[in-house]
């Protein structure tokens, strides 16, 4: 008996291939992908580790990078592209990868 093709399961479907996405494909695609997140993750925890050592003002210096990460967002939003290219995987990669670490940044310090 086939599976029936229902709102939840056509929403789940939707979410795997939106989630899934960028780690499909060749292994060009997935080692790119993989490693530009983990760049972002390195890159924003060197970053905030060095600068919050540094700064006295340290609010602004996360104000400024959560500033930049809504400028790619802004950005890539307003480039309407219907092929996903490698540039465009790899910066969304890239810039999630330095949210993740500004949120492990967060948790570490305590605020």
């Amino acid at each position: 008996m086939p599976l029936q093709k229902t709102n939840y399961s056509r929403v789940l479907s939707n979410l795997a291939k939106t989630i899934l996405y960028p780690f499909l494909g060749s292994w060009k695609q997935r080692s790119i992908s993989i490693l530009s997140l983990m760049l972002g993750f390195f890159i924003s925890s060197f970053l905030l580790s060095y600068l919050l050592q540094k700064v006295v003002y340290r609010v602004f210096i996360v104000f400024f990078i959560v500033v930049f990460i809504e400028i790619l967002v802004r950005i890539r939003k307003s480039i309407n592209t219907k092929s996903t290219t490698l540039f465009w995987i790899s910066l969304d990669n890239f810039r999630i990868g330095v949210t993740y670490g500004i949120v492990l940044e967060a948790f570490k310090l305590g605020s």
